[in-house]
């Protein structure tokens, strides 16, 4: 519903966790770009990408005159509100991603991507070392994984969150720790 997204996107886009962490990436980005060669391609794949909360703070920081952004997500309707969202930017490429799947057979071309952004996506696969093993496998050798996620127990998120099917979707793991538990 409207609503409901409304509110996803104030807790990614404005919360201000989630502020911190998406001013985070955007610094990161900035950095990166501000470093490499300035006749150079830059590539991004953001996986998982949802509301587009941390496109929003990222994409302003690129040069849109050598740049593709690949923003994914396992919803259509994510996807939709996106390139709505986000028409002015010419440089975005819309896909449907999986991240429980493998990328390439998905679309996503190895070894091509100088950034790839996981915000607040990591926490929801089934084996967190086999989804960032296939976001290692889409980067360029050198390249980024900027990864946000919470790293605090936070009894209010799993009551929120907890709801939602995929919120359990997951492995035992040691590299977990306690959450979610």
């Amino acid at each position: 519903s409207p609503e409901g997204t409304d509110v996803l996107e104030y807790i990614y886009q404005d919360w201000i966790p989630s502020r911190a962490a998406n001013t985070f990436a955007q610094q990161i980005v900035a950095q990166t770009v501000a470093a490499q060669d300035r006749h150079r391609p830059l590539r991004i794949l953001e996986i998982g990408a949802g509301t587009g909360a941390t496109t929003g703070y990222v994409l302003p920081m690129l040069p849109s005159d050598r740049c593709e952004y690949w923003f994914t997500d396992v919803s259509p309707y994510f996807l939709a509100r996106a390139e709505d969202k986000f028409r002015r930017y010419d440089c975005l490429k819309y896909c449907r991603l999986d991240v429980e799947e493998d990328f390439a057979e998905q679309g996503i071309p190895a070894g091509t991507f100088d950034i790839v952004i996981a915000a607040l996506v990591l926490h929801a696969t089934r084996d967190v070392c086999a989804t960032m093993r296939r976001c290692r496998d889409a980067l360029v050798d050198g390249g980024l994984l900027i990864a946000t996620e919470i790293s605090v127990v936070m009894p209010a998120i799993d009551f929120a969150f907890g709801l939602i099917d995929g919120w359990w979707n997951y492995v035992e793991d040691p590299a977990r720790g306690g959450s979610l538990s």
